[in-house]
C-alpha cells in the first residue's frame, strides 16, 4: 500500500475560529415590488465552511414573504443556480415573523467556487417591505509549510 504523498502529509488543517473580516452580503437593502428580487456581490469561499448572519426587518403588515436562497456560479453554462436543499429549499419569512425584527444565523459549508446570496420579495409594494442585512464569517484554515 502507498502512502500519502509528501505534500498532503504536510497540510495540516487548524481550527483558527471565525475570521475578524466578515464580508457584508447585503446592508440595510430594502426589497419589496421594485426591486422584488436583489443580489449580493459574489463571493469565493474556496469550499470553506461559514457562518451566515441575517437580520431582517419588515414594514407594514400584509401577506409578504422573503425567501432567501443560496446561489452557485456555473462556468461551464454562464448561470447562476439556486442551491435547492437542506434549510435553503424552504428559507422563508413573513412579515408577521420579521416585523420586530429577526435575527438569524446558519452555518455551512460551501461546494462551489463562487456563491451569492439572493432575496426575493412577494406580494411587497412601496408600504410592504423587508430590510435585509447579511454578512458572512468563514472559517479559518492555516496549512503548514
Amino acid at each position: 500500500m502507498r502512502g500519502l504523498p509528501a505534500f498532503i502529509d504536510r497540510v495540516v488543517r487548524l481550527f483558527l475560529g471565525y475570521t475578524r473580516e466578515s464580508i457584508d452580503l447585503f446592508k440595510s437593502v430594502v426589497v419589496s415590488d421594485s426591486p422584488a428580487t436583489i443580489y449580493s456581490d459574489p463571493v469565493r469561499p474556496l469550499f470553506a465552511p461559514f457562518v451566515l448572519y441575517l437580520y431582517i426587518d419588515s414594514t407594514g403588515v400584509g401577506t409578504q414573504y422573503v425567501t432567501i436562497t443560496w446561489q452557485y456560479w456555473d462556468e461551464r453554462s454562464g448561470r447562476w443556480y439556486d442551491l435547492n436543499e437542506g434549510i435553503w429549499a424552504t428559507l422563508s419569512f413573513e412579515d408577521v415573523d420579521t416585523i420586530t425584527g429577526l435575527a438569524v444565523c446558519y452555518h455551512g459549508e460551501f461546494s462551489g467556487k463562487s456563491a451569492r446570496l439572493k432575496a426575493v420579495c412577494t406580494n411587497g409594494s412601496k408600504l410592504l417591505y423587508f430590510t435585509v442585512s447579511a454578512y458572512i464569517d468563514f472559517v479559518a484554515v492555516e496549512t503548514e509549510q
